[in-house]
């Protein structure tokens, strides 16, 4: 599949609706996988605009491709009670099971038969189940009722291409394009079904639709692959004005400047980019087909760094060494190297030599939470507590979503004595982030440090101000552990 094709392909399998101003920062953090920013931002758009459908149907979508859509379909269940149509909807959309799903929409649709979501909810589940005749009709009926719809359009087209009707679904993405042009459903179709228009489709795309991420990440992609790599290289300027986390962007713009600078041949570019598809499960192959980029490529950073990087990954440690020594020769002023430099002397446990790395890597690109992460627990490692905890408390500041900085804050926290400053990091987080590993190591630290009634309150008040049972439960377990953990020793909570 080439490349540009692997993000359309993304947004039609995830068929996720494309809206105006702030979601689309919404869907960038998506398209980047911060799931955690993506489900804050949208909380807050909802608390702004309660009645948007399409703000509650990307909300479901969120929690469901997290795992955690028990969290928000209790919800929308409620709701439905009163007899409200679009909420009876949303808890289709967020039901466990097909058959709770598909049983919510033809309630939906036997009290309203032009409720155009459910037939489009319909026929999702109809797809899903290998019904494509059925799920075609929902689609289309959907469609009937309102043109406007993305996601149907997307819908219509996957199932004609499982009704083995290519034609026919290029011809709905076309249809798209004209019933719905502003959004990115049938540009991406038609992109990913006709690949020799792909950078005509994508060009036009990204005029109709200038602050979309999914169709700038898509027309850069679609120049990489034409290898019209001026225009590729101002493509990914806009594609990372949207989404700067997406590290596959990165490096992908990163070799567009290699060719553009005559560092690196084309071919060599596309075959680093090859490389994706056979990691992990055919490393061997990637080494051998690395080998002949770099002997071709010989000024290449870039080429070193990726084998470097994979080498590492195999445990290959002299020589990925060897190779990220001399892409930092290749590549001194680079941020990437850099990065990737002190990862690898942190992971081969020489803090003192990473930190400096780190530091320089985490300043050049102070959007990224697990090189900052990182640049913290050198300093920790390399015997500077002080430091470490500057540095993650303001990554924590940041990031207030991040699971990985909370868990980063609160172990050097709890490891320097401040075991009530460990829990408040993890609370904090937990507010914004409902991630069971917070809890988990809430609980480890409660129990450690003699805190388990204050992190177990601390729990029941979250779980009553989030409506999130979980919490609740964790509160309810860390007890009965340190109950048991009593009784057993004959111990008692230290007194907060």
């Amino acid at each position: 599949m080439p490349p540009w094709m692997r993000i359309a392909a993304l947004v039609l399998l995830c068929a996720l609706p494309a809206y105006a101003g702030e979601v689309e920062a919404i869907e960038a953090k998506l398209q980047s996988g911060d799931l955690p920013g993506a489900l804050s931002a949208v909380t807050k758009a909802l608390a702004a605009h309660p009645a948007d459908i399409e703000l509650h149907e990307l909300r479901i979508d969120i929690f469901s491709m997290a795992g955690q859509i028990d969290l928000v379909s209790q919800v929308y269940r409620d709701r439905a009670q009163s007899g409200d149509l679009d909420a009876l909807y949303l808890s289709g959309r967020a039901a466990r099971t097909a058959a709770d799903s598909l049983g919510a929409y033809e309630r939906v649709l036997s009290a309203n038969p032009r409720h155009a979501r459910a037939w489009m909810g319909k026929g999702a589940v109809k797809r899903a189940q290998g019904a494509s005749s059925s799920a075609a009709e929902c689609y289309q009926q959907a469609l009937t009722l309102d043109p406007s719809l993305g996601e149907a359009w997307a819908g219509l087209y996957l199932t004609q291409l499982q009704l083995d009707d290519p034609q026919g679904a290029l011809a709905t993405a076309r249809q798209a394009i004209l019933a719905a042009p502003q959004e990115p459903t049938g540009w991406l179709g038609v992109a990913a079904l006709a690949p020799k228009e792909a950078v005509a489709t994508l060009d036009k795309a990204a005029r109709a639709l200038p602050t979309d991420a999914k169709i700038s990440s898509a027309r850069a992609r679609a120049h990489f692959e034409a290898q019209s790599w001026a225009s590729a290289r101002s493509a990914y300027v806009v594609a990372l004005s949207h989404t700067p986390l997406d590290r596959e962007l990165r490096v992908e713009a990163a070799l567009v400047d290699e060719v553009t600078a005559g560092l690196l041949k084309g071919d060599g570019a596309l075959r680093l980019l090859a490389v994706r598809s056979l990691v992990p499960k055919r490393n061997a192959e990637a080494i051998t087909l690395l080998d002949g980029v770099v002997a071709a490529n010989p000024r290449s950073g870039w080429a070193r760094l990726v084998r470097g990087n994979l080498r590492s990954s195999m445990s290959q440690y002299t020589e990925a060494e060897r190779d990220l020594t001399v892409a930092l020769q290749l590549m001194p002023q680079s941020a990437d190297i850099a990065g990737a430099w002190g990862l690898f002397l942190l992971g081969r446990h020489r803090a003192a030599e990473a930190l400096p790395q780190l530091e320089r890597a985490a300043t050049a690109t102070p959007w990224d939470p697990s090189l900052n992460v990182a640049y913290g627990m050198a300093a920790l490692e390399a015997g500077k507590p002080d430091e470490a905890k500057a540095i993650l408390r303001a990554t924590a500041a940041a990031f207030p979503t991040s699971a990985t900085a909370a868990l980063a804050l609160s172990r050097v926290l709890s490891g320097t004595g401040d075991v009530d400053g460990a829990i408040a990091a993890l609370i904090t987080t937990m507010r914004a982030n409902p991630d069971p590993t917070l809890a988990a190591a809430l609980g480890s630290i409660a129990i450690s440090g003699g805190r388990v009634e204050q992190a177990a309150a601390e729990l029941d008040k979250l779980g009553a101000s989030t409506g999130d049972a979980r919490y609740g439960r964790a509160a309810q377990v860390l007890r009965n552990v340190w109950n048991t953990k009593k009784s057993s020793t004959g111990s008692t909570p230290t007194k907060p």
